[in-house]
């Protein structure tokens, strides 16, 4: 009879975060090469400064993300890309939409994230702000599948 102990079970629980976690920041960072810091100039600092800072953005967001009831991987890709895309677009009305679809009580969290994207895929053929914020969701969901 094969035993497992708590602390095993804690210890796997953590590795497959990490790996989650790395798998994610490998998504954001080739979707937002603004953040990766391979874009600036200077020596290797800048460079490892932006990776903690995506690190940090990337931590934050799963933790946001499971608040939303969002665990799957291209999921929580594309909620982090969601919140960073709103942060780089012009103001606007989007924002408040967004943040109704996810606020719904009555939805799974996949579900709302699937309608805002399926929302911002249509509004986006007459909004270029809303194209752009909708192609990086897309790109971030797809690099987490890859």
């Amino acid at each position: 009879m094969l035993t497992i102990r708590e602390e095993q079970i804690e210890a796997f629980e953590r590795r497959m975060f990490d790996a989650t976690q790395e798998r994610v920041e490998r998504a954001i960072a080739a979707t937002f090469p603004e953040l990766s810091g391979k874009t600036t100039l200077g020596g290797p600092e800048p460079v490892r400064e932006a990776a903690l800072k995506l690190s940090a953005i990337v931590v934050r967001g799963i933790e946001s993300a499971v608040r939303f009831d969002i665990g799957d991987g291209p999921d929580i890709a594309a909620f982090i890309a969601l919140g960073l895309a709103l942060r780089v677009a012009p103001p606007g009305e989007a924002g408040d939409w967004i943040s109704d679809y996810l606020k719904r009580g009555d939805t799974a969290g996949p579900t709302k994230l699937r309608m805002i994207e399926a929302r911002l895929r249509a509004l986006a053929a007459d909004e270029k702000p809303l194209r752009a914020i909708a192609e990086r969701v897309a790109q971030a969901r797809e690099r987490m599948a890859e």
